[in-house]
């Protein structure tokens, strides 16, 4: 079901990412599937996918109660089985359900490594869908120790597991705040990319999927001017120029789940998402598909950049060495170079300094691992006091 009005989309000035569906079916199919984060906004999609896709065993893994009961409840019943550009209703119009896919749901931190280990004990998963993450900026940036726990060490509790039993893929969502960082969450999730990077083996092949803003997530843009419009309030912008990358949740979806099949492990895909869209120009497009007019009101204020926010993302670090696939918008970011002996005694660190909320050397610890981050002003302000 569309969140956001269908205008929106045309803002996007370039034609849906395209996968081949095929050739994902074949690498799922019969397969046991463990996807965290999987009552999320991109989770829940990517489960709606990957259901028609018939994997042998689905396993839900998610910390929020009741965003584990809505998507269980939804595979179930096959309410959520046919989502938009999906042939998911048989000819008499009822949803076709997953009659070969059993559903494993699983409550819990992909931070708690115990809990990881008796999930892949009980059912030891072919491939990972790790979406699980803190992505809120301005949030996260006054809770530090929050965002490494769960997107750095959630991520290698996770990657280990994943060595230890087996697992052929993991593909892991990542994020374009994570290039050239501003906040603690991008520094977070670049790290959580280095982390997959790094760990991947010939036998365990790991991935990361970097990507823009989704459309119509939860906290995500959309839904807040949407709210702001029904509260017949102005809608607000940070800033006149800030612009984002944006992509459907379908695309999203998609993406993420050819990543079985297209990454070669060590490496980090990146769509082509066009041009950025000015967030102004997203606000105005809302406000014109519901035929509003100001009324002598301001349509739009701007409220200024929160902590940790930039006026445009990056799709690409400056060094990183890449290559466009061929026959697909997705552009692989090869491996760098850095020691993993020092990269796990660093995880090790941070996860010590998460634990006693020594945000200090904490922060100074990402900085090391990740030397084009910056730290905001207000992050700066709260180590200083």
């Amino acid at each position: 079901m569309q969140v956001y009005p269908p205008s929106v989309e045309h803002l996007l000035k370039r034609k849906p990412i395209a996968t081949d569906r095929v050739r994902t079916r074949a690498a799922i199919e019969g397969k046991t599937v463990l996807v965290t984060g999987a009552g999320g906004s991109i989770g829940t999609t990517l489960c709606r996918l990957i259901g028609q896709y018939n994997p042998r065993l689905l396993v839900l893994l998610d910390i929020s109660e009741h965003g584990l009961y809505q998507i269980e409840d939804d595979l179930r019943s096959g309410r959520c089985a046919g989502i938009e550009g999906e042939d998911g209703f048989e000819q008499d119009g009822h949803p076709r359900k997953m009659a070969r896919t059993q559903l494993a749901p699983v409550l819990g931190d992909v931070s708690d490594s115990k809990l990881l280990d008796r999930v892949f004990d009980d059912s030891p998963p072919d491939i990972i869908f790790h979406t699980a993450a803190y992505k809120h900026v301005a949030q996260l940036e006054r809770q530090p120790q929050a965002a490494i726990r769960n997107n750095v060490v959630g991520t290698y509790n996770l990657v280990c597991a994943a060595l230890e039993h087996g697992s052929r893929r993991l593909v892991m969502l990542s994020t374009d705040k994570a290039v050239n960082p501003a906040s603690i969450m991008g520094a977070s999730k670049r790290v959580a990319e280095l982390v997959v990077m790094k760990m991947s083996t010939p036998d365990s092949k790991m991935t990361s999927v970097r990507l823009g803003n989704v459309l119509g997530t939860q906290g995500s843009v959309v839904p807040r001017f949407l709210d702001q419009i029904k509260r017949q309030s102005p809608l607000t912008v940070t800033h006149p120029e800030a612009s984002r990358y944006f992509l459907s949740p379908l695309e999203a979806a998609d993406i993420v789940s050819a990543a079985a099949w297209l990454g070669e492990g060590g490496d980090i895909l990146v769509p082509d998402l066009g041009e950025p869209v000015r967030i102004v120009d997203l606000a105005k497009a809302v406000i014109g598909s519901f035929g509003l007019e100001p009324d002598g009101e301001p349509a739009v204020v701007f409220t200024g950049l929160q902590a940790g926010e930039k006026v445009s993302e990056e799709l690409f670090g400056r060094d990183e060495p890449s290559i466009r696939i061929e026959d697909c918008a997705i552009t692989r970011v090869l491996s760098l170079k850095r020691e993993l002996c020092d990269l796990c005694q660093s995880i090790a660190e941070l996860e010590a300094l998460s634990r006693s909320r020594n945000v200090d050397a904490l922060v100074h610890l990402v900085c090391r691992l990740v030397p084009e981050y910056t730290p905001s002003g207000v992050l700066l302000n709260e180590l200083r006091s």
